[in-house]
């Protein structure tokens, strides 16, 4: 037990500070120059700290998984906080718009269909009002998470205007009609596959059949409740 003094003062030796923890990764020094220039390249001064620090982590987290799977991740961090902040800045938008809540909801908006439509992206996001969007949710208070509901409204709109981010399915191959060996005569090759085609049919009339038999079975005892009300 500690001792203490006359006026209830703890005597001994103060307590040592305590330990500061280590820097982020992300706050490593490479990551801070690489942000540094890329807001000299596109004119912009400054931004805000949280912003600054969120680029930054993206930047590292999508490096690390460019490095894991370079096919699914291409892009690495500089050309993914590049593509990033461009779309914002380079709209009517402008700097202005480079806000945490609208940077994480413009991350999962920016679709490489939609972006790689260059002129027509920008023209797609000149129409939305970033700021004038996240202002609105915030006055709406019934979310914890702002950019949650801004990446929705954002996504919306991008859509109406540039149609779907995913590429078209590829279309399903036909199957290959089966050619005629050569030690078949063609008269027995016509029987054989009109013989083909007739089972095919009555297999198909039979599950026609068996469709509506159930449908009339399940549709009967709809009808006697509604008699018994």
């Amino acid at each position: 037990m500690a001792k203490l003094s006359k006026n209830g003062k703890r005597i001994g030796r103060p307590r040592s500070p305590p330990t500061p923890s280590p820097p982020e990764p992300h706050e490593a020094l490479q990551f801070i120059d690489k942000l540094q220039r890329i807001l000299a390249d596109m004119e912009i001064e400054s931004v805000p700290e949280d912003v600054a620090e969120y680029l930054r982590f993206r930047m590292r987290r999508s490096d690390l998984m460019h490095g894991v799977d370079p096919k699914r991740f291409p892009s690495t961090g500089t050309d993914y906080v590049v593509t990033l902040v461009r779309s914002i800045a380079e709209s009517t938008n402008g700097p202005a718009a480079l806000t945490v809540p609208i940077l994480s909801a413009m991350s999962d908006c920016a679709k490489p269909l939609w972006v790689n439509r260059g002129s027509e992206w920008l023209e797609a996001l000149d129409d939305i009002k970033l700021l004038e969007l996240e202002a609105g949710i915030r006055e709406l208070d019934i979310a914890d998470d702002t950019s949650s509901m801004l990446k929705a409204a954002i996504y919306r709109r991008l859509h109406r205007k540039l149609g779907s981010p995913h590429p078209p399915p590829p279309p399903k191959p036909k199957k290959p009609k089966p050619v005629k060996p050569d030690h078949i005569s063609q008269e027995a090759w016509d029987d054989m596959v009109e013989a083909r085609n007739a089972r095919r049919r009555e297999t198909y009339r039979r599950w026609r059949e068996a469709k509506s038999l159930a449908a009339g079975e399940t549709a009967a005892p709809r009808r006697r409740n509604r008699q018994s009300k």
